[in-house]
C-alpha cells in the first residue's frame, strides 16, 4: 500500500508555500517535499517527524491497546459514525491513523493524534486500527491534527474554538496555533473569548453545530454574558429531543434572544423623593437605597413600618 495519500499531501502543501489549494491527489510514489517557509522551529520539528514516517511501515495495532487524545478535537467521535463504519466494512479502511506512545501510567501504550473517528469505527467492527507511530511533543502533535482536519473539514467552529482553548490553556503558544490550524492573526483569542463565555452546559447541550459560524456563536456569546444561570438551565432542559445540533443552537439563540429583549424592555431603576430614593423593582421583589447617607435611618424606619403598610395596602385593595 502507498503511503503518499491525503495525510501526506495536505503536510506538503502546509509545510511548503502553501498555495496549492486542490484537494489530495490520489495516491502516488514519494516525492521530496518544499521546505517550509515558515521560521517556525516546531513546524521545522514535525517536518523532520513527517519525513521519517513516510518511510514508516504501516502498523496494524489493536484498538484496546489506544487511549483517549490528550487534546479532544471534536466532540463526539461516535456521532454520524455509521457511514464511515459500512465503508470500512465494505472497503477497508483506506487511510492510517496517526498514534504516539501514552503517557506513562495511562494504562494504555499509545493515544491519537489524529484519526479518533477511524478507531472509533474500527473498534465497532472489533478490528485492528492501520497506523503509523511517531514521536510527536504536543507542539508537533497540535501542527498534525490541525494539518489533518484542515484537509478533511470536519470540525465545526466550536469544536475548533473548544480545541483552542485546551491548547492555550495548557501553555501553547498563539503563533503555533495559528500556524498549525491555519487561522488568520487574531482569530484565536477570539475563538477562545467564545468558549469562555457562553456556559459549558449550553455547549455541550447544543453539541458541534455544523453551519454555525463565527458571527452566530458570537452572537450566542454576548446574549449569555447578561442571562441568569437558571434561565440557561431552562433553556437547555427545554431543547426538544429530536432536533440536530444546528436546530438546538437556532432554538437556544432565539429563545435566549427574545428572553434579553424582555427583560431589556423593563424599567430596572426608578428614582423618586426628588432623587433622595432610588428604587430597582422586579417581579418578585425590589432593591431601595438611600443617595445620602445621612437618610440611612430611613431605610430602618421603613423596615418598622413595612407590616403595616402591607395591611394597608391589603385593606385599600379588597
Amino acid at each position: 500500500m502507498a503511503r503518499k495519500g491525503i495525510f501526506s499531501a495536505s503536510l506538503e502543501r502546509t509545510l511548503s508555500s502553501g498555495e496549492d489549494t486542490q484537494e489530495a491527489p490520489s495516491p502516488a510514489p514519494s516525492t521530496p517535499a518544499a521546505a517550509p517557509t515558515s521560521g517556525s522551529p516546531t513546524v521545522r520539528r514535525f517536518r523532520e517527524t513527517y519525513d521519517d514516517l513516510r518511510n514508516q511501515t504501516i502498523q496494524e495495532i489493536d484498538v484496546d491497546l489506544i487511549g483517549q487524545s490528550k487534546y479532544q478535537d471534536r466532540f463526539d467521535v461516535s456521532a454520524e459514525i455509521d457511514t464511515l463504519v459500512e465503508s470500512i466494512r465494505e472497503s477497508g479502511q483506506q487511510v492510517p491513523v496517526l498514534l504516539r506512545a501514552a503517557a506513562p501510567g495511562s494504562g494504555y501504550e499509545y493515544e491519537p493524534v489524529y484519526g479518533r473517528r477511524r478507531i472509533a469505527a474500527c473498534r465497532i467492527l472489533g478490528i485492528p486500527v492501520k497506523a503509523y507511530i511517531g514521536e510527536l511533543d504536543d507542539d508537533a502533535l497540535v501542527v498534525a491534527q490541525g494539518l489533518e482536519n484542515a484537509e478533511r473539514l470536519e470540525n465545526s467552529y466550536i469544536e475548533k474554538s473548544a480545541f483552542i482553548t485546551q491548547l492555550l490553556d495548557s501553555g501553547m503558544k498563539t503563533g503555533v496555533i495559528e500556524r498549525a490550524l491555519n487561522i488568520p492573526k487574531g482569530e484565536v483569542s477570539r475563538m477562545a473569548k467564545v468558549i469562555r463565555e457562553i456556559p459549558g452546559e449550553l455547549i455541550d447541550a447544543i453539541g458541534p453545530a455544523h453551519g454555525i459560524g463565527r458571527r452566530q456563536w458570537g452572537a450566542l456569546a454576548k446574549i449569555t454574558a447578561d442571562v441568569e444561570t437558571r434561565r440557561i438551565k431552562r433553556a437547555v432542559e427545554a431543547l426538544p429531543e429530536d432536533l440536530d445540533s444546528p436546530g438546538r443552537f437556532n432554538t437556544v439563540l432565539q429563545g435566549l434572544k427574545r428572553g434579553s429583549e424582555q427583560a431589556s424592555s423593563k424599567p430596572k431603576k426608578l428614582s423618586v423623593a426628588k432623587g433622595h430614593v432610588e428604587l430597582s423593582p422586579s417581579t418578585k421583589g425590589i432593591s431601595i437605597k438611600v443617595k445620602n447617607r445621612s437618610d440611612a435611618a430611613f431605610i430602618e424606619w421603613l423596615q418598622d413600618e413595612t407590616e403595616k403598610l402591607y395591611w394597608q395596602w391589603k385593606s385599600e385593595n379588597k
